[in-house]
C-alpha cells in the first residue's frame, strides 16, 4: 500500500499528465485565433497581449500604429501604395440600451468578425476604439479594389439579435511620391470617417469616404468655421428670430417658433450650415438655452405663445428640466412648447419621458417636429407626452397631389385619434394653404406667411387667394 506522500505524488503526476494537454491545446486554439485575426502573418512578432483586445481577439491601436509604420517603410522603399480604411459601428448604444453590456458586446465581436471575413486575408484588421475599427491594406491595392471593398463594409449586414448593423466609412490612401507620414495617413482616414458620419443619419447606409484634396480644404474651412463659431457664442453673435404660427382661416399669428441663427459676416446663417459644429463641441445647451431665454423675453413682450427646440442630448442629461427652470424664469408655463426634432434620435425615451413629463406638469407643452422623417414615430406618440404634432415640410409641399393629400390626411387622422393638435410646416403656395385649411389643419406656418425675422409679427395683412394663379405679393407684417 501506498504511503500518503507516495500516493500525493502519484497523483500530482497523473493530474499533470491530463493538464498538460488540455494546457496546450488552449494554447494551439488560442494562437491559431491570433493568426486568425493578424492574416499578413511573419512580418512582426506577436504583440504583448496587452496590445491586444481582450473581447475581439483583434490587435489594439498600438499594434495597428506599429504595423502602420512598417507598411509605410515598405511602400516607400517598394514605389508601392498602402491604403488605410477606419470603420465606426452605427447606434451601438441602442444594442447596449435594449441588450444590455453583455449585447453590446456580442455585437461588437460580429462586427470584428465581420470586418474580418469581408477584408479577406490580405488585410490587417485591428480595433482602435470603442466602436471603431481599422483596416490595413498593402499591395497590390488597386482604387477600384479598395472602392468595392469599401463599399461592401458600408453594406448592412445582420447582427446576432436581428438588427441591422451598419457602418459609417472612411479611407485614405498614401501613394509613391507622397510626403505624409505614416501618422498622417491614418488621420487622413479618420477626418474621412467623420465626413462619411456628417453625410448620414445613423440608421441610414452610408456612402463611404474617400480622402482627397477637396475633402482637405473641407477640413480647413470646417476648422476655420469651428473656431469662428466658438468665438460667436462666447461673444452673443447666435440670435433668435422668430416664424409666426397661423391660423388658417383668420390667418391671424397664433404663435411664435424661437429659432437660431449665427449673425456672421453681415448674414444670418441658418443651423444647417453650423449645428453639427456646434453639436462637435458641446454647445449645443449653450445656444439652446440662450434662445429659450430669448423667446421668455418675446412672449412677455407679446402675450403669443412660443416654441423652442430642444435637442436630445439636452433632454437627455440630468440637469436638463432645472437648466429650463433657469432660463425660463418663473410662471408663463402654459406659453412655451418644446420641439423635439423626429429626425434627431434619442437614446433613452425612459428618461427623455420622465424629464418631459415633469415639464408638462408645470404647464408645458411638448411637440414633435418634422413628423415622419425619423425613427420610431409611432411608438413615440405613445411613449413621449405629447400636445403637438408638426407636419413636415417634405410632406406639405406635395399636399397638392392625391397621393401626397391621401399621406397628410392620414397624419391628421392620427394626430386626432392621439388628442394632438396639428401645425403643418413649410407652407409655401397658397394651394398648399387651401389644401391644408379643407382638411381642417388649424395651424401652419411657412414662407407665405411669414419668413424668421428679429421682428414679432401680427398677422398677414394681405390674404393670399385660395384659387389658382399668380401668388399674391403679402404686404410686411407689423412687428410688436
Amino acid at each position: 500500500m501506498l504511503s500518503g506522500v507516495e500516493l500525493a505524488i502519484a497523483l500530482g503526476t497523473v493530474g499533470l499528465a491530463v493538464l498538460l494537454p488540455v494546457l496546450a491545446v488552449v494554447a494551439l486554439l488560442q494562437e491559431r485565433r491570433r493568426h486568425l485575426r493578424t492574416p499578413v502573418a511573419g512580418t512582426l512578432a506577436a504583440p504583448p497581449s496587452s496590445s491586444w483586445d481582450a473581447l475581439t481577439g483583434l490587435p489594439g491601436r498600438a499594434p495597428l500604429e506599429e504595423r502602420l509604420v512598417e507598411a509605410h517603410a515598405r511602400a516607400r522603399a517598394t514605389m508601392g501604395r498602402l491604403a488605410v480604411v477606419v470603420c465606426d459601428v452605427q447606434r451601438v448604444h441602442e444594442v447596449n440600451r435594449r441588450h444590455g453590456r453583455a449585447g453590446g458586446d456580442q455585437l461588437l465581436r460580429f462586427a470584428a468578425d465581420h470586418l474580418v471575413a469581408v477584408a479577406g486575408p490580405d488585410a490587417y484588421v485591428a480595433r482602435t476604439g470603442g466602436d471603431q475599427f481599422t483596416l490595413l491594406l498593402e499591395e497590390p491595392v488597386t482604387d477600384a479594389d479598395l472602392i468595392l471593398l469599401a463599399r461592401e463594409l458600408g453594406a448592412p449586414a445582420v447582427g446576432p439579435h436581428g438588427e441591422e448593423v451598419l457602418f459609417w466609412v472612411g479611407a485614405s490612401v498614401w501613394t509613391p511620391g507622397q510626403g505624409t507620414d505614416a501618422g498622417q495617413v491614418l488621420a487622413d482616414a479618420e477626418l474621412a470617417l467623420g465626413q462619411a458620419r456628417r453625410t448620414r443619419r445613423p440608421g441610414e447606409a452610408a456612402t463611404p469616404a474617400f480622402y482627397d484634396a477637396p475633402l482637405r480644404d473641407d477640413v480647413v474651412r470646417r476648422e476655420r468655421l469651428r473656431r469662428d463659431l466658438v468665438d460667436a457664442v462666447a461673444h452673443g453673435d447666435i440670435v433668435a428670430v422668430f416664424q409666426p404660427v397661423t391660423d388658417t382661416t383668420t390667418l391671424d399669428v397664433v404663435g411664435l417658433e424661437a429659432l437660431a441663427r449665427w449673425h456672421r459676416f453681415g448674414r444670418l446663417l441658418e443651423p444647417a450650415e453650423w449645428w453639427d459644429l456646434a453639436d462637435e463641441e458641446g454647445l449645443v445647451a449653450t445656444i439652446g438655452f440662450g434662445v429659450l431665454r430669448a423667446a421668455r423675453a418675446v412672449t412677455e413682450r407679446s402675450g403669443l405663445p412660443v416654441a423652442v427646440n430642444v435637442a436630445p442630448s439636452q433632454v437627455e442629461h440630468p440637469g436638463f428640466v432645472a437648466a429650463v427652470e433657469e432660463a425660463w424664469g418663473p410662471g408663463l408655463w402654459d406659453r412655451l412648447t418644446l420641439e423635439i426634432t423626429e429626425s434627431d434620435a434619442l437614446e433613452d425615451l425612459d428618461v427623455a419621458e420622465r424629464a418631459l413629463s415633469r415639464l408638462v406638469a408645470l404647464g408645458v407643452r411638448v411637440a414633435i417636429d418634422d413628423f415622419g422623417t425619423g425613427y420610431n414615430s409611432l411608438a413615440r406618440l405613445g411613449t413621449l407626452p405629447l400636445h403637438v404634432l408638426k407636419v413636415d415640410r417634405s410632406f406639405v409641399q406635395r399636399v397638392v397631389t392625391t397621393e401626397g393629400a391621401a399621406v397628410v390626411q392620414a397624419i391628421v387622422s392620427l394626430a386626432r385619434a392621439h388628442r394632438l393638435d396639428v401645425v403643418a410646416e413649410g407652407v409655401e403656395e397658397p394651394e398648399q394653404l387651401a389644401a391644408l385649411s379643407a382638411m381642417g389643419v388649424p395651424t401652419v406656418q411657412g414662407f407665405l406667411l411669414g419668413r424668421p425675422s428679429r421682428t414679432i409679427p401680427r398677422r398677414a395683412h394681405a390674404a393670399p387667394s385660395m384659387g389658382g394663379g399668380p401668388v399674391p405679393r403679402l404686404s410686411p407684417a407689423a412687428s410688436a
